[in-house]
């Protein structure tokens, strides 16, 4: 599996991950801690096929530097397969998330 690799602020509260997804399509998220802890948030797809993410609604503390690395992957609803997606010219399976100590804006935005 491939998965693009991705640092976002501990700081913010909200993460947008511009994916292409197809805007008609039901998805289901699952993030995966270095611990293989398992966390299914509710995600948003917007008019543009980006995935948005409330990062408020995990526990406090779950993103920081020190929490190593997440793979957060996206699924199709209506069977639960794994989607594909394409940035910067390269298919992946999922993302790598890690996370950094910084000042930010209120949300983060992956993209190519």
């Amino acid at each position: 599996m491939t998965f693009f690799p991705a640092s976002v602020s501990s700081c913010s509260s909200a993460l947008t991950i511009k994916a292409g997804l197809a805007t008609s399509g039901t998805y289901n998220c699952e993030i995966t801690d270095k611990f293989n802890n398992h966390y299914n948030p509710s995600i948003t797809i917007d008019l543009y096929g980006s995935v948005l993410l409330d990062i408020t609604q995990f526990p406090d503390g779950l993103f920081t530097p020190y929490s190593g690395t997440f793979q957060l992957m996206l699924y199709n609803a209506s069977d639960n397969s794994p989607v594909s997606f394409t940035l910067c010219g390269t298919t992946y399976n999922g993302f790598s998330i890690t996370f950094y100590t910084g000042e930010s804006p209120v949300s983060s935005t992956i993209e190519c």
